[in-house]
This record gives C-alpha cells, sequence and structure tokens, in this order.
C-alpha cells in the first residue's frame, strides 16, 4: 500500500486549473474534472499505481494537490517551475 503525500500550493499562476497541473506533472491516465461556480477546479487522475487529485481555489490563489503513489522524479519540478509555489511553512 502506498503513502498519501499532500501539498499545499500558493501564489498560482492567473487562469491555473487543476488540469493544468495534471498536465503538468506530466503523468497519463484516466481523468475526471469538475468546475465549481464562480471559481475553482477539481481533477482527479487514476493510473495504475497513481492516484492524484487537484483542487483549486484560485479567488485565493490557493491549490492542493493529493497522491497515493510516486510521481516521476522531475514532476514536482516542473509544477513549480510553471509557478505552482509550494507554500513555505507546509510541513508536509
Amino acid at each position: 500500500m502506498s503513502r498519501h503525500h499532500a501539498r499545499s500550493l500558493w501564489r498560482l499562476p492567473p487562469g491555473a486549473t487543476a488540469d493544468e497541473a495534471l498536465d503538468r506533472l506530466g503523468v497519463a491516465g484516466e481523468r475526471q474534472r469538475h468546475a465549481f461556480v464562480p471559481h475553482g477546479t477539481s481533477a482527479t487522475l487514476i493510473a495504475p499505481e497513481l492516484t492524484l487529485a487537484v483542487h483549486t481555489w484560485p479567488e485565493h490563489g490557493l491549490a492542493t494537490l493529493d497522491r497515493y503513489g510516486e510521481l516521476p522524479p522531475d514532476a514536482e519540478r516542473r509544477l513549480v517551475a510553471a509557478g505552482w509555489s509550494p507554500l513555505p511553512e507546509d510541513p508536509r
């Protein structure tokens, strides 16, 4: 069984969506998406060895990334390089 990893992100790029985060992580799998009115998106990705969920609150510049399983080695670096910054005080 895999461990749960959670990451809080802030200062999202303008217009950032949960789908964009999954694209930047570069993992293939089955996706589901939901848009909230008036703001925010959630997206999930299920692959054989990985489950991801991304939730955004663009009105606050925040997002969370929850995963079970391992990401490719440079996946989070690509997300951060695109402006998705980890919260500095995030102890996870």
